[in-house]
């Protein structure tokens, strides 16, 4: 239900806001957003400060509206760590490609070839993030998000492995984005942001 919840909220948040900001929420996005030259750099280092101060306050929130009772019993809610069984290099490989499908939806949503299927972006993204997060959660909380991974942390007091989720994300994002934006990217349509 958890995973599911991940996926509706994205959906949700990109249909409400996406016409404004793009509604990148993950610092991931923003930096595909970043190599598709759809903000400028001082715009992409604004966008992640708004991501982790939203993510730490809407964390504020969850944990405000949860029982103190519920939220010790989980030992914090919304954590990412990764399984005990797995090793440094194969959670890393579980984040990357986490986040490279995820970017790779992102990239087809943003696509101009993409323009007439607008009105299923957010449903597209909200999709991968409830697959990714089915998929990849029991294993490192298929976060490919900073920002999202940083909320519960600071409130937990739980920094093990943080290093993983800001550095396989970002990396993913930007190798990603780079293999799209020179390999599929067609310049001689207007680029929507969604």
């Amino acid at each position: 239900m958890t995973n599911l919840s991940f996926g509706f909220a994205v959906t949700a948040i990109i249909t409400m806001f996406g016409h404004i900001s793009g509604a990148h929420l993950n610092p991931s996005v923003t930096i595909l957003a970043l190599v598709f030259r759809t903000i400028s750099p001082v715009m992409a280092v604004f966008y992640v400060i708004a991501q982790i101060i939203g993510a730490i306050v809407g964390y504020g929130f969850l944990v405000a509206m949860t029982p103190t009772e519920v939220f010790a019993l989980q030992d914090g809610m919304c954590t990412t760590t990764r399984h005990e069984t797995l090793s440094l290099g194969e959670a890393f490989l579980v984040e990357f490609f986490c986040t490279a499908i995820l970017i790779f939806t992102v990239c087809g949503v943003w696509d101009p070839r993409t323009n007439k299927l607008q009105d299923s972006a957010a449903i597209r993204v909200g999709f991968a993030v409830t697959v990714l997060s089915i998929v990849g959660g029991p294993y490192t909380g298929a976060s490919m998000n900073p920002a999202r991974t940083i909320a519960p942390a600071i409130y937990t007091g739980v920094f093990d492995d943080q290093w993983l989720y800001w550095v396989a994300p970002p990396l993913s994002a930007l190798c990603i984005a780079c293999l799209y934006r020179f390999v599929f990217w067609r310049e001689n349509h207007e680029r929507k942001n969604v």
